[in-house]
């Protein structure tokens, strides 16, 4: 994956990596979530995707799954860092915090905007919001991860997907 240095190479390497990983991981939560690109910022150094919550997504509560969110707020946020980092490999989790402030209806579309608060040498830093669709002053869920950057120059980049090194 050749060095990002603009939003329209960086909207590039995400429809890429999502398209990746549709192809090769179609079971996985990643793809079958079906992640929308909305909006990249390399300047700003923000990525905005979009979720359909889905029937299969639900809780018995009938809302979305608070480890589907988590999933989407990882998700989200680990494909920004990826776009910071130095190397071919991926950027692993090393922590992630996450806060639920609203419940998430089935039939929503789920916003997630995350943030490269940091993005160095080893670690990058991202924060990430997200909105139910129409509302996007009120807070549905937060959060907060570190990702491990040095990851994609060394180590990580032998565990990645031969399409994401």
């Amino acid at each position: 994956m050749p060095e990002i240095h603009n939003s329209v190479q960086m909207q590039e390497s995400v429809e890429t990596s999502f398209a990746f990983l549709a192809r090769t991981l179609p079971e996985a939560m990643q793809s079958l979530a079906k992640p929308q690109v909305i909006a990249c910022d390399y300047e700003a150094r923000t990525l905005e995707l979009a979720f359909e919550i889905q029937h299969w997504m639900r809780n018995p509560k009938d809302i979305l799954h608070g480890g589907l969110a988590a999933m989407m707020l990882d998700s989200t946020m680990g494909i920004l860092s990826r776009c910071f980092a130095r190397g071919e490999g991926i950027t692993p989790t090393v922590a992630m915090e996450v806060s639920y402030l609203l419940p998430i209806p089935v039939g929503t579309r789920l916003h997630i905007r995350a943030r490269a608060a940091h993005a160095g040498r080893a670690i990058n830093n991202i924060l990430a919001e997200g909105w139910v669709e129409g509302a996007p002053g009120k807070l549905v869920v937060t959060a907060s991860g570190t990702f491990y950057a040095a990851g994609a120059a060394d180590g990580a980049a032998q565990h990645a997907p031969a399409g994401l090194r």
